[in-house]
């Protein structure tokens, strides 16, 4: 968005995508080169566009409404309504598509997935582990690069929250 004027600003975006084709969106992250939204269908249609050429690069499906999303450079995680986290990883730096990372899907509940976030692992002898989450919520936020990076995630379901190295 770009203001007109200091003293009362108007907002005109920028870039208009006129390629949405999907329902309202629920969640978007900007990362480096990448936007990426999700809409709330039932297939969890994600779309990731090239921020340099403003087109869409790549179509991705959750299978289930997404209700939150976050994304690296590397990485793509979406939290559904069907109480499973999607992540895909970039097939490589000079490669802008991605592909499924986990088979099958993390389930960590049978409630929606509130909130996920990607970052980078700095902590010396951090490590991953399994199980469900508490509540939580939001969307966007996150890191992750190069090296060893981590997903957090919390659901509706129990009062944990769990996290995996990527």
């Amino acid at each position: 968005w770009a203001p007109t004027s200091r003293d009362e600003p108007e907002f005109k975006p920028l870039q208009q995508l006129l390629e949405v084709d999907g329902e309202r969106f629920v969640a978007c992250a900007v990362k480096g080169d990448l936007l990426v939204a999700a809409d709330a269908s039932s297939s969890g249609r994600i779309s990731i566009w090239d921020t340099s050429s403003w087109t869409r690069q790549q179509t991705l499906t959750a299978g289930a409404p997404v209700t939150c999303l976050d994304a690296s450079r590397t990485y793509i995680a979406a939290g559904t309504a069907a109480g499973y986290v999607r992540v895909w990883k970039r097939q490589s730096p000079s490669d802008p598509t991605f592909a499924q990372f986990f088979l099958p899907d993390l389930q960590l509940d049978s409630l929606p997935v509130y909130c996920v976030r990607l970052g980078p692992l700095r902590a010396a002898g951090a490590g991953g582990g399994a199980g469900g989450g508490g509540g939580g919520g939001g969307a966007g936020g996150g890191g992750g690069g190069d090296g060893d990076s981590v997903m957090v995630v919390h659901t509706r379901g129990n009062g944990r929250v769990s996290a995996w190295r990527l």
